[in-house]
C-alpha cells in the first residue's frame, strides 16, 4: 500500500491559536492584512480530500475574480487573451522545479498598479485543480539602481521571489527592462492598450446588465484612465452612463493636454521669472455641511461654533481676533479629515483652498524658492478671498527641524516659511487654517504651539452611533433598529468609506434582482453568513457570554457582544474600561472578567480551548504590573522584573473566582449564549435588558 503524500499550502484568516502552530506562517496580503499560510500533508490516494481541496481552491479563485475592480477585470481579460498562446510553456514550468511561474509584463504606466490582483486571479484559476501548486504571487516593479544610475526591474528580487511564489514583473518604459532578465522568465508579454471589448465586458459585469453605449470614434482606448473607469462605475446608474462620462472626461483631458503642450514654452519661460506659477484653486462647497456628517464629535461641535463666530464677524459684531484661527485634524487614513474640512467651509459659507506640500513641490521646477512661493501663493489667494479657509493636507510631510541628514537645511527653510504663514500673531485677517495629518508627533513643535495650530481633534473610526447614522444616510428608508446589529458589529473597525462601499454593494445586489434595496441587503454584506460548524459557534458564544455575565455580576453592562467572525477574530465583548481608581480590588475584578471566558468553556463545555490566548496575555500583564510596578503585590520598589511564580499564583486564585462565578451563574451564561447564537450581535440595550431580566441589572 502506498503512503505517498502531497504537501499543500493554503491561505485563510489569521486566528490567535495560529501563533503556536508550527505548521502556520504569518504573511500579509496585498492590502496589508495579516493572514495565515497553512501547510499540511494529504495522502496522494485520498480522492475525497483532494476533491474537497480542489473545490475550495476553485471557489477561492472565483472569489478573487469577483473582487476585481472594473479596471482590474478589464486587465484580467487582456491577460487571459495574451497568455493563451503560452499555455504550453506555462504547463511546462508548473511541472518543473520550482513550480513557480515568472511573467514579465509591459503595460502603460497608469495600468501597472492594476496588474498584481489581476495576475493573482489568473494564477489562482490556472493552479486550482493541482493541489501541489501554491497560489502565492509576488509583484515586482522597477527600482532605482545606483550602480546603473537608472530605474530597472531588479533581476535579483525576481529570482528570489520565484523560489517560493509566482512572480509578475511589471514595467512601463522599455529602458526599465534588463535584457538579462528575459532568459529567466517563462512568459514575456507586451500589452499596449486594453481592448475596447474588455472595457465593455468589465462595465456590463459591474452592473450585471448589458447595454454599454458605443464608444465615440475619436476616443483612443489607450487614453482611458483605469482609476477614472473605477470611479465612474461606482457612481453611474447604468452601463451607458459610464461610457458617456468616460468619453467626455477623456476628451476633456485630451483637449487640456493639447492646450498644455501649446503652452509649454510659455510655462518654461515663467519658471525663470520671479512670478509664482502656482495658482491655487478657489472652491466654494455647499454640501455636505457639518449637519450632514456623523461621528466627528468634538470637532463638529467646534465647527458649528466657528460658523457662528464667522457670521458674527461678517455682521460686524465680533473682531477677528476673537475667531479661532483653525485646528489640526489627526487620525488614521480614510477617516474623513478632508471631508470635514470641506463640510466646515460649506457650513461657514466660505471659500475653500485645499493644498499640500506635494502641490507646492510640483510647482515650477521643484526648487526651494518655487516651493516657498507656491506656499505663499496659497495664503495670498486666501487673503484676496477672505474670509476663507485653507486646508493643508498631509501636514506631517513637513518635517520637524533639527533632524540629521543632508536634507535638514531644506526642511528648516520649508518649516520656517510655513511658520511665517500660519503664525497667530501676524496671520492676515480672515484666514482660517485647517491642517490634517496621520502622525502629529512628526510635526515641528513650533507649528502646533499656542497661537498656531494649537487646537487638536482626533478623527478616528466612527463609533456605533455614528456608524448607524452613516448607514441611515446611505439607506434612508431603512429602520434604525434593522441596521443596529451591523453598526454594533462594525463599530471601531469600519470607516465611513467602508460603509459607503457596503451600501453600494447592497444597492448593486438589489438592482440585479430588480427590487428596492433593504436593510437585509446591507446586513448580508456587513455581517456575512457564518459557515463555521455549530460546535465552534457554540464555543465562541459560551466564551463571550462568560465575559459578559462576569461584567454584569460586577454591575457593568457591556456595550456589545458579538460572535461574528471577522478580521481573524471569532467574536468579542466590547465595553468601557472598568470604573475605579486602580485599586487592587478593581484590578482583580478586571482580571476575573478577562478569565471568565476560559472559565465558561471549562465549566459548561468540559474543557477550555486555545482561544483565550489574548485574555491570558492581558490578565498576565495586569498581574505582572500589580506585583512589580504598581506596588500592590506586597512590595514597594518599582521593578519590571517579577517573580513568575507569584504571578502564576495570583492568576490561579483569580481563575478560581472566575470558575466559581460561572458555576453560580451557569444557567444565565447558557441562556445568553443561546441568545447570542440566535442574534449573532447584541448591543448594549439588549444586554441591559437581559441583565435586568436575570437579576443582574442596575449596572452602569
Amino acid at each position: 500500500m502506498s503512503h505517498r503524500t502531497i504537501r499543500v499550502i493554503g491561505r485563510r484568516a489569521f486566528r490567535e491559536s495560529d501563533a503556536a502552530d508550527p505548521n502556520v506562517s504569518v504573511v500579509f496580503d496585498d492590502d496589508g492584512q495579516m493572514i495565515a499560510e497553512e501547510s499540511r500533508d494529504i495522502a496522494a490516494d485520498d480522492a475525497a480530500a483532494i476533491l474537497e481541496l480542489v473545490s475550495q481552491r476553485r471557489a477561492d479563485a472565483e472569489f478573487l475574480v469577483t473582487g476585481l475592480t472594473p479596471s482590474e477585470y478589464a486587465l484580467y481579460q487582456s491577460l487571459e487573451v495574451a497568455l493563451e498562446p503560452h499555455l504550453t510553456a506555462i504547463e511546462k514550468r508548473l511541472a518543473g522545479d520550482p513550480p513557480s511561474l515568472v511573467v514579465v509584463l509591459q503595460l502603460p504606466k497608469r495600468w501597472t498598479e492594476k496588474a498584481p490582483k489581476a495576475f493573482s486571479a489568473i494564477v489562482a484559476g490556472i493552479v486550482a485543480d493541482c493541489v501541489r501548486l501554491g497560489v502565492k504571487c509576488d509583484a515586482i516593479v522597477p527600482e532605482h539602481d545606483r550602480q546603473l544610475g537608472r530605474t530597472t526591474l531588479p533581476i535579483d528580487r525576481v529570482l528570489r521571489a520565484a523560489k517560493s511564489s509566482h512572480v509578475i514583473a511589471i514595467y512601463s518604459e522599455p529602458e526599465q527592462l534588463e535584457e538579462e532578465l528575459l532568459p529567466f522568465c517563462d512568459v514575456f508579454l507586451e500589452i499596449k492598450r486594453i481592448d475596447r471589448s474588455h472595457f465593455d465586458v468589465a462595465i456590463e459585469r459591474e452592473f450585471d446588465e448589458p447595454g454599454v453605449a458605443a464608444w465615440p470614434a475619436g476616443i483612443k482606448m489607450s487614453d482611458v484612465d483605469p482609476d477614472l473607469l473605477d470611479a465612474v462605475c461606482g457612481r453611474a446608474g447604468a452601463p451607458s452612463d459610464v461610457v458617456r462620462t468616460i468619453a467626455a472626461v477623456t476628451a476633456a483631458r485630451a483637449k487640456a493636454a493639447k492646450r498644455d503642450a501649446a503652452n509649454e514654452k510659455q510655462a518654461e519661460a515663467a519658471k525663470t521669472t520671479s512670478k509664482s506659477i502656482y495658482t491655487p484653486a478657489i472652491l466654494r462647497p455647499t454640501t455636505p455641511t457639518l449637519a450632514n456628517l456623523h461621528g466627528y464629535g468634538a470637532a463638529a461641535a467646534w465647527g458649528h461654533q466657528l460658523a457662528e463666530d464667522v457670521r458674527d464677524y461678517q455682521a460686524g459684531n465680533l473682531p477677528w481676533s476673537d475667531v479661532d484661527g483653525g485646528c489640526l485634524l489627526h487620525g488614521p487614513p480614510g477617516t474623513g479629515k478632508t471631508l470635514f474640512a470641506s463640510a466646515l467651509a460649506a457650513t461657514c459659507g466660505l471659500p475653500f483652498i485645499a493644498t499640500s506640500y506635494a502641490q507646492w513641490q510640483s510647482s515650477g521646477d521643484g526648487h526651494l524658492g518655487y516651493v516657498i512661493k507656491a506656499m505663499r501663493a496659497v495664503f495670498e489667494s486666501a487673503t484676496v478671498n477672505a474670509p476663507s479657509i485653507i486646508f493643508i493636507d498631509e501636514a506631517d510631510t513637513i518635517r520637524r527641524r533639527g533632524g540629521s541628514g543632508d536634507g535638514d537645511g531644506w526642511w528648516t527653510a520649508i518649516t520656517n516659511a510655513a511658520l511665517e504663514c500660519v503664525d497667530g500673531t501676524s496671520r492676515r485677517e480672515g484666514i482660517i487654517i485647517i491642517a490634517a495629518c496621520n502622525s502629529p508627533d512628526m510635526l515641528d513643535p513650533a507649528l502646533v504651539r499656542s497661537g498656531r495650530l494649537d487646537r487638536r481633534f482626533e478623527i478616528g473610526l466612527p463609533d456605533e452611533k455614528a456608524l448607524l447614522g452613516i448607514m441611515l444616510h446611505h439607506l434612508p428608508d431603512a429602520a434604525s433598529a434593522d441596521l443596529a446589529p451591523a453598526a454594533t458589529a462594525l463599530a471601531g473597525s469600519a470607516s465611513g468609506a467602508d460603509i459607503a462601499r457596503i451600501a453600494r454593494e447592497a444597492r448593486r445586489g438589489a438592482r440585479r434582482e430588480k427590487r428596492p434595496v433593504t436593510a437585509g441587503d446591507l446586513l448580508a454584506i456587513a455581517i456575512p453568513p457564518d459557515t463555521r460548524p455549530e460546535r465552534d459557534r457554540r464555543l465562541v458564544a459560551v466564551h463571550e457570554s462568560g465575559h459578559a455575565v462576569a461584567m454584569m455580576s460586577q454591575g457593568r453592562i457591556p456595550d456589545m457582544l458579538s460572535i461574528v467572525s471577522a478580521g481573524g477574530s471569532h467574536g468579542g465583548v466590547r465595553s468601557e474600561s472598568p470604573a475605579g481608581m486602580g485599586r487592587l480590588a478593581d484590578l482583580e475584578d478586571d482580571i476575573v472578567v478577562r478569565l471568565a471566558g476560559r472559565a465558561a468553556e471549562e465549566v459548561i463545555l468540559g474543557q477550555p480551548s486555545a482561544g483565550a490566548m489574548g485574555d491570558l496575555q492581558q490578565a498576565t500583564d495586569l498581574a505582572t504590573h500589580i506585583a512589580g510596578m504598581w506596588g500592590l503585590g506586597g512590595r514597594l520598589y518599582y521593578s519590571e522584573q517579577v517573580d513568575g511564580a507569584a504571578v502564576e499564583s495570583r492568576l490561579r486564585d483569580l481563575y478560581s473566582r472566575s470558575l466559581r462565578l460561572i458555576g453560580e451563574h451557569r444557567a444565565i451564561v447558557e441562556k445568553l449564549a443561546d441568545l447570542a447564537l440566535e442574534r449573532r450581535v447584541l448591543g448594549r440595550s439588549a444586554l441591559a435588558a437581559f441583565a435586568v431580566e436575570h437579576g443582574l441589572g442596575g449596572g452602569r
